[in-house]
């Protein structure tokens, strides 16, 4: 009997161990996005056209996904233009805006923005930059057109990368 607790009770620290590490995580960025009800709008978009495939592959990648009032802020003409089937091309160009290759957690962001004058640099997919800016601890993200979008909510990881909340859709 004793035995048998010691066994189990090896059992429940390396479950905790191994939940706490993060290797526990099987979600992929895509099925993790789905849960989210903040980001089902982004989510959402993505359905519409082929990122998702993109998105349960191996990455990772970092996404900087617009919560649902970013997308609702958008006029509402433009929104639905962007997602009407033969405007897919331009959805896409726009969702790509916010994923970057690579693991981006905020301890690595914040290692290059100290190291940087608290400027950085990224690439999307979609082949545009956005630049990531520390001011006074708040972490911004800015596009190519001058938007500017404030991280709001720390990254959620997922087997193939992570997912930060932020209050713009980026052009």
């Amino acid at each position: 009997m004793m035995k048998n607790k010691k066994h189990l009770f090896i059992l429940v620290v390396f479950f905790l161990i191994y939940s706490i590490s993060g290797y526990a995580q099987s979600a992929d960025v895509m099925s993790t996005l789905s849960k989210n009800s903040e980001q089902s709008m982004f989510y959402n978009a993505i359905q519409k056209t082929d990122l998702q495939n993109t998105l349960k592959a191996a990455g990772p990648f970092t996404i900087f996904a617009p919560s649902n009032a970013a997308f609702q802020n958008l006029k509402s003409a433009l929104l639905e233009f962007m997602l009407k089937p033969e405007n897919k091309d331009k959805l896409v160009k726009l969702l790509n805006n916010h994923i970057v290759v690579g693991n981006y957690d905020e301890a690595k962001l914040l290692m290059a923005l100290s190291s940087n004058k608290n400027t950085i640099t990224l690439g999307t997919i979609g082949g545009v930059q956005i630049t990531i800016t520390n001011e006074n601890g708040i972490l911004y993200i800015k596009d190519t057109q001058g938007g500017k979008a404030t991280i709001q909510k720390p990254f959620v990881a997922a087997n193939n990368g992570l997912i930060y909340m932020i209050d713009k859709v980026l052009q």
